[in-house]
């Protein structure tokens, strides 16, 4: 289900206001956002972020409880650092654990 150029999974799934209010604050930012997700067990709704690889670390330290310093980290990814291409169906399953299931396979748009 798409809103304001997000998906929403599952579909038919209608986000809380909070969570769409924050999705649509990190587009006003400057942001993309690429999907909103509500997980399948818990049930608890995430917004998709792309981190640069040196903020990871930042991200994931469980000493970090600072709000102030964690939302410096949501910023818009640059366009110009992304690739996307077309990948095997095999990344589709977990056995298939190898690095060749990302390798590219053919044009995107061809």
């Amino acid at each position: 289900m798409a809103h304001d150029g997000w998906t929403t999974y599952p579909e038919g799934s209608k986000p809380p206001q909070n969570v769409l209010d924050l999705a649509a604050q990190v587009e006003s930012d400057g942001g993309h956002v690429l999907a909103i997700y509500q997980e399948p067990v818990g049930k608890h709704w995430q917004i998709f972020c792309i981190l640069p690889l040196d903020k990871v670390d930042e991200w994931l330290d469980p000493e970090n409880n600072s709000t102030d310093s964690l939302a410096k980290l949501l910023r818009p990814y640059p366009a110009e650092e992304m690739e996307a291409y077309p990948v095997s169906t095999r990344v589709n399953a977990p056995r298939n654990d190898t690095p060749d299931v990302i390798e590219a396979q053919g044009d995107l748009f061809g």
